[in-house]
């Protein structure tokens, strides 16, 4: 559990995450415009299936044998569970209505907020740091490198 786990444990967390953070990709890899973002990960679109060999379908592979995490069934019953990673975005989220951030972040990655033992919860500690720390950085490393 994030804050509770060992440090490999948010090591590794932070290097998934790391591979999804569209704010530091616009200046280190795209260097594209960044788009608005209603929900963290393909875990929140529907665009991933995993099936377990009892029946329960997961939509990201960090949730795979979390069966309270499962987004619905394929056996006995095929069916989809209301409240979700599936459903999971920044409207499913209360405190992400009122963030001024929200659209940055899509409410972050699930996996965080899970250990906290709910979905609907932000996982977005890391966002504060990169809008007022990391980005400025970056940017200067940026104008740095343009000027030369």
């Amino acid at each position: 559990m994030l804050g509770c786990g060992s440090v490999e444990e948010r090591q590794r967390r932070n290097r998934q995450l790391m591979a999804y953070n569209s704010i530091t990709n616009v200046f280190t890899v795209d260097l594209k415009q960044m788009q608005p973002i209603y929900s963290f990960c393909k875990a929140n679109h529907g665009d991933f299936a995993a099936f377990d060999p009892y029946g329960d379908i997961y939509s990201c592979l960090v949730s795979i044998g979390e069966k309270n995490l499962a987004v619905g069934t394929y056996y006995p019953v095929v069916e989809l569970k209301e409240n979700s990673l599936y459903t999971r975005n920044i409207d499913s989220i209360p405190e992400c209505s009122e963030c001024i951030y929200s659209l940055l972040c899509g409410g972050g990655c699930a996996m965080l907020a899970k250990s906290c033992n709910d979905l609907n919860r932000p996982a977005c500690a890391s966002i504060h740091h990169q809008v007022h720390d990391l980005i400025p950085k970056l940017y200067q490393i940026r104008k740095g490198a343009d000027v030369k």
